[in-house]
């Protein structure tokens, strides 16, 4: 895993890879609940969720920027 964020409540955790996959995990029961595939397939470097949980920014390898609602 490239980076970690927390969602603003703490109970889900977004973890971005190094081949452009999101993984959002449910922090409690410790187990994956979805997986995101970015558009780029490269490297996430970095990444931040909206105050109100609705919208992930990612920043790439590629040096795009991308936009996922959650």
């Amino acid at each position: 895993m490239r980076c970690l964020k927390f969602n603003r409540t703490g109970k889900l955790l977004f973890a971005g890879n190094e081949d452009g996959e999101i993984v959002i995990f449910d922090v409690a029961q410790g187990i994956p609940l979805d997986v995101i595939n970015s558009s780029q397939k490269r490297a996430i470097w970095s990444m931040d969720i909206s105050w109100g949980d609705k919208i992930l920014a990612l920043g790439t390898e590629s040096g795009t920027i991308e936009l996922y609602s959650v």
